[in-house]
């Protein structure tokens, strides 16, 4: 790298953390690069397992040594990261840090946040921005910038709040929550980005073009890159029981499913119209395709919505919750809540009210024309702010 126009990105994922994490700071990251600066991943080794296997993760990346570790206490391995994170922020001299986990607990995003002022650094010029063209860098410090979607201790200790799941109304009970925090390290308002205008999504789905709904064929199973609570295997014989489906049933299993080998198994004894969908290179191109899509209600939700594709949402986490219930407002879309366990039946009712042609055309004419390019406009915002 020529210059010190680097972002570092803190972020795990896995069987038990999921994908959503690390494919929203994909976003981001492309946002950043969209507008002049560079990326690099800082990842546990268990990530990078995940990461090798992921066809859209075209980023230079940092490995935290942990094997050695092993032994030790929990607040040493805390530590140890930390210092070495504070390490590649001095080494790779750069202006943002994104922290983007639930993991990253309110202890080690303090020990981050004042550590800072500590390191030796150094201003540089933000060259070649899509916006301007070298224009220093106010700021002599790294910012943080958190990644929340819960309004806890994810977004104290920061610089700037990302919250790419919820409405432009949530930066409300941010600013309360500033007021009434005895934390006072927690981003200034204009510093929080939420709502439709910041939302978090990948520059294929901003670029590309869905079909027509009269174009589409199919339904699409997406529980995400992990499906940690092993969904995807009680769908299937939910569509089982559906005797009458004939269209195509694409089934998508991820490099990090923990029941990989139940699932694929099983659809060995479906009908010939299951077809099995392994760690796709690009996933856009089956949510644009199909007329109805059973997914998790993590970040899949905000790209099916972008991909105008009808869909039934199944809640997992808490922290679903309220953006699907705003999303099913919408009429785009049904939600399931199965935080607490997995309901058969009611998915089976869901099925059969959607899966008529006049319904799922008035889910898809509930979605959005245009797409905002959320990630983008997150970059400009911060960079903006610092020019």
């Amino acid at each position: 790298m020529n210059d010190n126009n680097n972002v570092l990105v803190r972020v795990d994922a896995g069987g038990e953390i999921g994908a959503g994490h690390i494919m929203r700071c994909i976003a981001l990251a492309q946002g950043f690069i969209k507008a002049g600066l560079h990326c690099i991943f800082v990842v546990s080794p268990q990530t990078e397992h995940f990461i090798k296997a992921l066809p859209q993760f075209e980023f230079a990346y940092q490995v935290l040594k942990q094997e050695s570790l092993a032994s030790q206490e929990p607040s040493s391995c805390v530590n140890d990261e930390i210092s070495q994170l504070l390490h590649l922020v001095k080494k790779y001299q750069a202006h943002f840090i994104v922290l983007d986990g639930y993991h990253f607990d309110l202890d080690y995003r303090e020990q981050v946040y004042k550590a800072i002022p500590n390191l030796d650094f150094q201003t540089s010029a933000v060259t070649d921005c899509s916006y301007s063209s070298e224009l220093p860098l106010l700021t002599q410090l790294p910012q943080v910038i958190s990644i929340d979607d819960n309004l806890d201790h994810c977004c104290h200790f920061s610089d700037w709040i990302v919250n790419p799941s919820s409405t432009s109304e949530v930066k409300t009970q941010y600013i309360e929550l500033k007021k009434s925090s005895s934390i006072s390290f927690l981003a200034q308002p204009e510093n929080i980005l939420c709502g439709d205008n910041y939302r978090l999504l990948r520059q294929s789905f901003i670029t590309d073009t869905s079909l027509l709904f009269a174009e589409r064929n199919g339904i699409l199973v997406t529980l995400g890159g992990a499906d940690p609570k092993n969904y995807t295997k009680q769908v299937l014989q939910v569509l089982k029981k559906l005797t009458y489906l004939t269209m195509p049933v694409y089934v998508v299993v991820g490099v990090a499913f923990k029941a990989k080998e139940e699932v694929i198994d099983l659809l060995k004894s479906m009908p010939a119209n299951f077809k099995l969908v392994y760690n796709p290179e690009n996933i856009k191109d089956f949510f644009k395709r199909v007329k109805l899509a059973i997914s998790a209600a993590g970040t899949s939700q905000f790209e099916l919505y972008a991909c105008r594709t009808p869909s039934i949402l199944l809640i997992s986490y808490d922290n679903q919750w309220f953006n699907s219930r705003n999303a099913e407002n919408k009429a785009w879309c049904k939600v399931l809540d199965c935080r607490e366990a997995f309901n058969s039946a009611e998915l089976e009712s869901s099925l059969l009210s959607v899966l008529n042609p006049d319904v799922l055309d008035n889910m898809y004419q509930n979605t959005p024309n245009k797409v905002v390019d959320g990630a983008y406009n997150c970059a400009l915002a911060i960079l903006r702010k610092n020019h």
